[in-house]
Formats: structure tokens, sequence, C-alpha cells
């Protein structure tokens, strides 16, 4: 049975060889036609980047026990928000502050720009897409209708000189604010305490946080948080950012990892075009031979080049049905150029054992006839492959699996149409004595030379 299919799938690829041997130029333009032709699916390329969505298993415990936690204890940014009851990673922005010179945060000095960096933060504004500003005070998360959450311990700065100067002593770990009688629980928001011999007072603190939470409830409060944490995150970061005289301010926020996530991927840009670097040469000298009108360093390049076409098609295609783009989706580039590159060796190898007196449409028919079965057989087992990955519940998985599947799929069409086109007009170089790499020149043939007495 599988031999019988073997041999119906050799006539048909052999009847297919034939014919793109005989108009090689349609193949090749109609290939670059539906690579551009879908390649303007990119127009409508959606970038993923939120990490959050794309790494979590959605058929895991951790996503039902969060419904529960939110059914019960919904975080309500908009009403009676507290930071507690926050169970997935929303649009916010944190600071660690640290001196300058090492000492205690609890000086007047240092809480000067710690309340400079809070106005700061306050003041950040952005323009959304319904044309209105918006800063924290209209985006924060409210623990009740009429007020924003804030770091109500920033009122110690009324009475910070005289903590500064002794007369005040701070209480561990709860400090009661004299003048307002507010409550802090200091191990939230300062670290690196030194205490008094007894454990009840704090001398000095190495550290203070600050934290500000925005509306992270639909999906036009996330692309606002998004604006918001960048306005944020240039502010302190940008060209025209505050310089601190007597404080280090380290800063995180989910606009912070993903924009560190990107980057971390884009560093993969210039690895992508050694590799092509390398790829091009290693095709270019093992298709090389000493007989120039048998050398086939073009075709080799075609593979590459209908690899890039097949990927462009892919992507495209992609876009158009509505398949995000996700970082680690760059990698495909390396696994791609590989498939396709093999690819074309193994029709090469078919050729070359083909009888050279034979015409190109003959021989082109024998090596369809013979490599076309292989390569099909290694592109399904490369889709399938990738395609399984579409099992599993993690979004980024299914997205690479399903770039990676639709990519080795059109490359294997640009193998078979584009690649073998190029061999044709190679094939009918070589026919005619034409120099296998300066095509517009013709060579003889070493055995027709006499160097060789077999070739």
């Amino acid at each position: 049975m599988i031999g019988l299919v073997d041999r119906k799938l050799s006539q048909v690829f052999g009847k297919l060889g034939h014919k793109i041997a005989l108009y090689p130029k349609y193949f090749i333009i109609s290939s670059v036609i539906v690579s551009l032709t879908f390649g303007t699916g990119i127009i409508r390329l959606q970038y993923e980047d939120d990490f959050q969505h794309l790494y979590t298993n959605y058929k895991g415990n951790t996503v039902f026990e969060r419904s529960v936690v939110e059914k019960y204890f919904p975080a309500n940014y908009s009403g009676a928000f507290s930071p507690s009851r926050i169970s997935r990673i929303g649009r916010i922005a944190r600071f660690i502050i640290v001196t300058q010179d090492g000492g205690s945060v609890f000086r007047e000095k240092i809480w000067k720009e710690v309340i400079e960096l809070d106005a700061l933060t306050h003041s950040a504004q952005i323009t959304a897409d319904d044309g209105r500003n918006y800063n924290y005070s209209q985006l924060c998360g409210r623990p009740s209708a009429t007020t924003c959450y804030e770091n109500e311990y920033l009122d110690l700065g009324e009475i910070i000189p005289k903590i500064e100067n002794g007369s005040i002593r701070l209480s561990y770990p709860v400090m009661v604010n004299p003048e307002t009688f507010n409550t802090y629980p200091m191990p939230i928001y300062f670290s690196g305490f030194k205490l008094s011999s007894d454990n009840l007072s704090i001398i000095s603190a190495e550290a203070m946080a600050l934290a500000y939470f925005v509306k992270f409830e639909t999906s036009e409060d996330n692309i606002r948080g998004n604006m918001w944490e960048k306005s944020v995150s240039e502010s302190l970061q940008g060209p025209n950012s505050k310089n601190w005289k007597y404080i280090k301010v380290y800063h995180l926020s989910y606009y912070s990892l993903q924009t560190e996530q990107e980057n971390n991927n884009f560093q993969l840009l210039p690895y992508v075009s050694v590799t092509v670097f390398f790829m091009c040469s290693f095709a270019l000298l093992t298709t090389m031979s000493r007989d120039m009108t048998k050398s086939k360093p073009w075709v080799a390049m075609s593979g590459l080049v209908g690899s890039m076409l097949g990927c462009l098609a892919a992507i495209g295609f992609l876009s158009y049905i509505g398949v995000p783009v996700i970082g680690i989706n760059l990698a495909i580039g390396f696994i791609m150029l590989g498939i396709g590159l093999d690819d074309t060796f193994v029709i090469l190898s078919a050729w070359r054992q083909t009888n050279v007196l034979d015409s190109v449409p003959n021989r082109l028919s024998q090596t369809y006839a013979e490599a076309a079965v292989s390569i099909t057989i290694t592109s399904l087992t490369d889709m399938l492959s990738f395609y399984v990955g579409l099992m599993t519940p993690i979004p980024a998985v299914q997205i690479f699996c399903t770039y990676a599947g639709t990519c080795v799929f059109w490359i294997y069409i640009y193998q078979l149409f584009f690649v073998g086109a190029i061999l044709a007009i190679a094939g009918h170089l070589e026919a005619e004595n034409g120099h296998g790499v300066l095509w517009w020149k013709t060579t003889t043939p070493k055995s027709l030379s006499g160097e060789f007495k077999n070739m």
C-alpha cells in the first residue's frame, strides 16, 4: 500500500516537474505575486505583548481559583479598591527609593525629593484615543467613589524634621501620626530597619516604597493604563528625566516588564543577520563545483529566498485571519531558513543523479519524482509536529506553533514552485554550457575539456 502511494506521488510530482521546466518564468512570477499579495496582510498585523495572558495555562487550577477569588473578592478599582484584593498583575507604578549616601530615609532633604517624586507621578498626563487628557486622579484605583489610592504615609513628611531631630520617635511595627492619628504599618512601606534595643522604635530605614494603582477592569482601562505607565517611565528614565540629588529611584511597572521582554526579543535581530550570512555562505560553497556549468549557487540562494517569500506569505495570511504576532516568533526565522535550505539540498541532490544528456523537462521530472516525495513527507511531519502545539492551553505556545506550522507549509509550496522554476532555468543554462555563477557567460564543461573523464 505504501509502495503504491509512493509510486502515485512520484508520477504526480514528475508531471509537475515537467510542467515547471516548460514554463519556469510563469511559476517564478506567480510565486512572487502570491507572496506579495498575502504579504499585504502585514498591515493588519496585531502585536500581542501581554505576557500575563500569553503564558497563562488556561486549563490549569490557577485560572479557576483566580476566578473564585475575583467572584467573592473583586478588586473593584472604581469604588472599593484595595491592593490586597488584586489577583492579577495590573497597571501599577511602583518605586523603591534608597538614599544616595546609604543613610536613613527619615531625613528632611530625602523626604522633600520623595514628595517631589509623588507630585511628578500625579502630574504624568496622557491623551487617550477619545481625545481627552488623563492623569492619575482620573485613572486611579478608588477606595471610595471620590478618593484615589494614595501613599498616605507621606503625611509623615509634616513631622520629618521632628523625627530627624529626635523629638518624635517612630514606633515599630505600627506608627501613629501624633498630628493626624493615622496609623501606618511600617514594614509595608519601609525596609532595612535599624531598631532600638527593645525593638519597639525605629532608628533608621534604608528604603521606602511608593505604589500607584490605576484601573484595570476594561480593555480601555488597560490601554490608558499602559499609556500612563509609559508616561511615568519616560518622566523618570527619558532624556528629560529628573536628576535626583539625594535619592535613587528604582521603578517597576507592567509596562517596564513588557518593554524589557520586547527588548529581549529584538536582541535576536543581529543574530538573524549573522545566521543569514553564514547560511548564504554555506549554501554557496556547498553548491559550487570545479565544473562551473554544474555549479548551482543561485539555486541554493533561491532556496533561502523561497523560504523568506514563504514566511512572508504565511505571516500575511495569518494576519488577515486575525492571529496575533508575539516576540518569540522572531526565532521562527532561524528554523525556517534551515528547513527551506534542507529541502533545496534534497532537490539538488536528486538533480545531480539525472542524466546530463536528457532534456531539462525530463531531468526536472525525474528530480521531482525522486525528491518531491521526500520533502513532502518531511514537510508534513514538521507541520504536524508544530500543529500539535495547538493542543496546549498556553496562548504563546499556540501562536508560535501556528506561525511555525504555517510557515513550513508555505515554504514547502515555494520549494516546489519557486525553487523548482529557478532550477529549471539553471538547467537550461547548464544545457547551453552557461557559467553557473556568471550566467551571462558561457564556459566549457570539464568533461569536454579533458580534465575529467567522467562527471
